[in-house]
């Protein structure tokens, strides 16, 4: 009996393993590249390697968009807006996991234009001004992702500090892996991410010399290598 019951209790633990997820989730936001207003009611257009039609799909009024249950593989995303498109290539979606995508317009410039996915060119600073913004304080925003997966990392700790600040200034990771400061006085910053990664130390990326200018927002992507 005590073998029969070792036996029906090693079968229940594995008849209530999860099974291996076989879906994966792209998400993101479009915007105005110039600007940094969100855009919606974007045209966008998931086109999966080996398939004939693209999933074609609208961005919200805050121009984000997500799309889940998809099959894993290399997609395409699209997005097309007032007569400009912009298509990034190379999206490697795994299975299980949620990709952020985040596409930038440049309105006025109605051509294509194509990016590559985890192109190192993502780490470069850029700059866009915001209507209406204050000439007299600037801002920094960004992202924090995998430098392997590009997966968006929620929760760190991001710290900006400036010999034009009193003190510094920190704030955390949104649900997207994205941080704003606002209001912050010009000069030239240092934006350091710190992330802990479970049963493992802390890691941590700067990124120096970041311009903060009046009126203007500095982007500021920030990659970790989360993998020990």
């Amino acid at each position: 009996m005590r073998g029969r019951a070792v036996f029906l209790l090693i079968a229940a633990c594995h008849a209530s393993a999860p099974p291996a997820p076989t879906t994966g989730t792209l998400q993101g936001q479009v915007r105005d590249q110039d600007s940094g207003a969100a855009l919606a009611n974007a045209a966008l257009a998931f086109q999966r390697d080996g398939t004939l039609r693209p999933i074609l799909l609208a961005s919200a009024t805050d121009g984000s968009y997500q799309l889940a249950r998809l099959r894993p593989g290399r997609y395409d995303v699209t997005a097309t807006y007032a007569g400009v498109t912009v298509d990034v290539r190379g999206v490697e979606l795994v299975a299980g996991r949620t990709l952020d995508v985040d596409v930038d317009l440049p309105l006025g410039r109605a051509e294509l234009h194509h990016l590559d996915f985890g192109d190192p060119r993502d780490g470069e600073l850029r700059f866009y001004r915001p209507r209406g913004a204050d000439p007299r304080v600037g801002g920094i925003e960004g992202t924090l992702a995998d430098a392997v997966t590009r997966e968006r990392i929620v929760g760190a700790v991001i710290t900006a500090t400036s010999p034009a600040l009193t003190e510094a200034a920190q704030v955390v990771t949104d649900d997207h892996g994205r941080f704003a400061l606002r209001d912050l006085p010009p000069g030239p910053y240092s934006v350091s991410a710190y992330y802990t990664i479970t049963r493992h130390a802390t890691i941590q990326v700067e990124h120096n010399r970041v311009p903060v200018r009046g009126g203007e927002a500095a982007v500021v992507p920030l990659f970790v290598e989360t993998t020990p």
